[in-house]
């Protein structure tokens, strides 16, 4: 079927060219709002981001300083107990310090009799490091019960006396990282590096 008429002509090329524009700027539409929306989702979630990194480094940096101060202050024998104020002062579930003599101080009171600071996992990073730092999980000697200690060696005259701990179960740790959740369809894990 052919168009005949010039009046045909005329509203078929209009109603092609309103057509057109209408679909052109449906798609220009599209394209903007999607693009709007794709970086708004990007920036909210580095925000996001951003903030719960900064939350776990502040919880990290807090439980590191508090052993740090311990560190410093703490004297053999613990006479001050210096060691059960930083349990219950900073939320370690497990706090102990151990000299280089065997000698030590701890919050767990059911110890065995032949237990040895300096043979346990929190005592040699310490020893190790020399500086303040974060163990990797461990076993408790007692409950077998998986821990990460914050350690800081207890340095005296120059050389290291021992180290104090403080030590978080993994369940702890996760309960920092299952705070992270920007969505109700999200999730926060850990990897190392």
């Amino acid at each position: 079927m052919m168009i005949s008429t010039i009046r045909a002509r005329i509203l078929m090329i209009t109603t092609c060219a309103v057509v057109g524009c209408l679909a052109t700027a449906a798609a220009a539409t599209y394209a903007l709002v999607s693009a709007n929306t794709t970086r708004s989702i990007e920036e909210n979630m580095q925000a996001v981001l951003s903030g719960n990194t900064l939350a776990v480094e502040r919880w990290v940096d807090a439980k590191a300083r508090a052993v740090a101060a311990t560190a410093q202050d703490i004297t053999p024998g613990d006479p001050h107990e210096v060691i059960k104020h930083m349990k219950s002062a900073d939320g370690f579930q497990i706090t102990q310090a151990g000299w280089l003599d065997k000698s030590f101080v701890s919050t767990v009171t059911d110890l065995p009799a032949n237990y040895d600071p300096t043979a346990r996992p929190w005592f040699t990073a310490g020893m190790a490091a020399g500086h303040p730092t974060l163990t990797q999980p461990y076993g408790d000697s007692v409950t077998g019960i998986p821990y990460v200690s914050f350690v800081a060696p207890m340095v005296r005259d120059g050389g290291t006396a021992g180290v104090v701990a403080g030590a978080v179960t993994l369940d702890g740790i996760r309960d920092v990282v299952k705070s992270v959740h920007p969505t109700p369809a999200s999730l926060g894990f850990v990897v190392n590096a």
